[in-house]
């Protein structure tokens, strides 16, 4: 198995930029401007179950991978886009979780600032595939290649935004 050494390279470098503008985005948005977001006892209790249930739902997808590899049933997959799709979609099951119960909005979030944050990268994530689509980069033998992992992640970017939008509508019919 040869390995592309400049695609690690790529995807590690990568991931440390994204670190730190999650970082740099934190200490500007939070209230307080520290990079932690704070949450009461009631809501790290209920983060507490919906990460548990992000883990079985992570752990059932990948229990789903390898009974398909035993099976030597191979998807349509290149490996990266399979391994990032599990990824995204347990922390979209988290995050929606959190949302319903109220514990997804820190006690020092700005509410406004995350929302921009969230459809920006929705819309990053996005337009990237567009353009790779375009540029006949989405699918390679027969196989999705990376830039799926952006479309995943914009499409799960947005379940994350309507989830928000309907629990504050909802929010909003209790109150009155």
């Amino acid at each position: 198995m040869a390995y592309n050494f400049g695609v690690m390279v790529g995807a590690l470098v990568g991931a440390l930029i994204g670190v730190l503008f999650v970082v740099i985005f934190f200490k500007l948005s939070n209230k307080n401007h520290s990079t932690k977001t704070e949450y009461d006892e009631r809501q790290n209790i209920e983060r507490g179950k919906a990460y548990m249930v992000g883990f079985w739902v992570e752990s059932g997808l990948l229990m789903a991978l390898m009974i398909l590899a035993l099976g030597d049933i191979e998807l349509p997959l290149e490996p990266a886009v399979l391994y990032g799709t599990v990824l995204l979609v347990s922390i979209t099951v988290l995050s929606v979780i959190s949302i319903f119960k109220g514990a997804f909005w820190g006690l020092n979030n700005n509410k406004k600032s995350y929302m921009i944050m969230l459809l920006v990268v929705a819309a990053i994530n996005i337009i990237s595939p567009v353009i790779a689509i375009s540029n006949g980069e989405m699918v390679e033998n027969g196989k999705l290649q990376a830039p799926f992992i952006n479309l995943m992640c914009g499409i799960l970017f947005v379940a994350v935004i309507v989830a928000l939008i309907v629990r504050n509508i909802a929010d909003k019919r209790a109150e009155d």
